[in-house]
């Protein structure tokens, strides 16, 4: 299982860094999980019932860039900019 399969099914919507498995829930049988990262707690629960945790390097923008989510937009950098000159004249 990995990303394009969850996007597929509708399961996760956006990709921008890649996947990131959470633990939660309970898992019955193996299964094989590629993502970027795991919580311990997902890994642990994996590899109770036997899976196997494949970590992959993150997503790349169409620029070649990595893109982590905490990134601002864009937009919210040249507002904050906007925002901090206005204050800076006041």
């Amino acid at each position: 299982m990995d990303a394009a399969i969850l996007k597929s099914l509708n399961v996760v919507t956006h990709l921008k860094s890649g996947l990131k498995v959470l633990g939660g829930g309970e898992l019955k049988t193996a299964i094989t999980v590629e993502a970027v990262a795991f919580s311990e707690s997902a890994k642990s629960a994996i590899e109770k019932v036997g899976g196997k945790v494949i970590c992959t390097a993150p997503a790349e923008t169409a620029k070649g860039k990595f893109v982590k989510s905490e990134q601002k937009t864009e937009k919210q950098t040249r507002i904050a900019k906007k925002l901090a000159s206005k204050k800076a004249s006041v």
